[in-house]
């Protein structure tokens, strides 16, 4: 009986280490640069005078400046002396699927948090440019242009995500 018991613990125990060491790849999350574009991050690591460099790429369906950084590190690389030899380097590991999958293009799921998120920024970003088009074409005025303040929005909504037409951008910049 006392033998059982032993080989349970020790179960136990293998189990909870086991367990532990998986939940150690959610620390990602908490990278500096986490969801930003590789285009915003790597912006924001070289204007401190550091390096971007890419670690790791998951799918294919994106522009490399358009994927979406999944984790960041500073890069510990030792030289023949045991000094850091890439000082100031950042690693980025990035997902270049869409935001949002369609058939026959991979992308997180609508059923996600993530794909939630970015289906719902999807939407609104095609809310705004149809407003804006069918505003120009009966000539008036579109919703992001009806005050500063919205024309604000728009305008941080757009720079942000990069999902707006050219033209709703240069009208934008036009007010």
């Amino acid at each position: 009986m006392n033998r059982s018991i032993r080989i349970s613990v020790v179960s136990l125990v293998g189990a909870t280490v086991a367990l532990g060491s998986v939940g150690t790849g959610i620390a990602s999350a908490a990278s500096p640069y986490y969801g930003q574009t590789y285009a915003q991050a790597a912006a924001k690591i070289e204007s401190r005078g550091q390096t971007a460099r890419i670690a790791t790429v998951i799918g294919s369906q994106l522009a490399i400046d358009d994927c979406i950084v999944t984790n960041a590190y500073k890069s510990f690389t030792l030289n023949d002396r045991g000094r850091n030899a890439h000082r100031g380097t950042w690693l980025l590991s990035v997902n270049c699927n869409r935001a949002v999958a369609a058939p026959g293009k991979p992308g997180n799921s609508v059923m996600t948090p993530e794909g939630q998120k970015a289906k719902a920024i999807e939407v609104r970003a095609d809310s705004l440019n149809n407003n804006f088009v069918n505003a120009m074409e009966k000539g008036k005025t579109p919703t992001c242009g009806a005050s500063a303040e919205r024309a604000a929005n728009c305008k941080n909504f757009c720079d942000k995500y990069g999902l707006c037409s050219e033209d709703l951008v240069k009208y934008l910049a036009s007010l």
